[in-house]
């Protein structure tokens, strides 16, 4: 998030994440975690943090067309987990990929849950043909496997 913030200008400071999207429990991670039970207690948090339905390809697209060159970055899980082993749509990855592309926001996949070979490749964005910027890993590189 610190990395992220540190790009953003006056005019491209949006950051978008998606309901049931869980990304941590720091301060700046309940700033875009899709969970507002989690987060209620420690409001205010970073401002400019946008929430949308997981796999709304309409909503998603419609924002895009009028405010796509204010994002800075969309935070994505290709394959929830805390929000119920929700994985992106066919459709959703290919209106994120067009828009990541065309606005040139950072794309963040979050891969702490389902990435490290837990779904058959090394990272669950590859079942989608995404090329995020940054990705984040965690808890599957602390495992001992016997």
């Amino acid at each position: 998030m610190k990395a992220v913030k540190k790009l953003s200008t006056k005019d491209k400071r949006k950051i978008i994440y998606f309901k049931n999207g869980f990304h941590g429990r720091t301060l700046g991670a309940l700033s875009i975690n899709g969970f507002e039970n989690l987060k209620a207690p420690f409001r205010p948090l970073i401002p400019n943090c946008q929430e949308f339905e997981f796999n709304d390809v309409k909503g998603f697209d419609d924002y895009m067309q009028f405010h796509g060159d204010e994002i800075l970055a969309v935070f994505v899980e290709p394959i929830q987990g805390s929000g119920g082993v929700m994985p992106l749509t066919k459709e959703f990855s290919e209106i994120l990929n067009k828009y990541h592309n065309e606005k040139k926001f950072i794309l963040a996949c979050d891969e702490i849950q389902a990435g490290l070979g837990r779904t058959g490749k090394i990272f669950s964005y590859e079942h989608y043909n995404l090329n995020p910027d940054i990705i984040t890993v965690g808890k599957a590189l602390g495992e001992v496997y016997h």
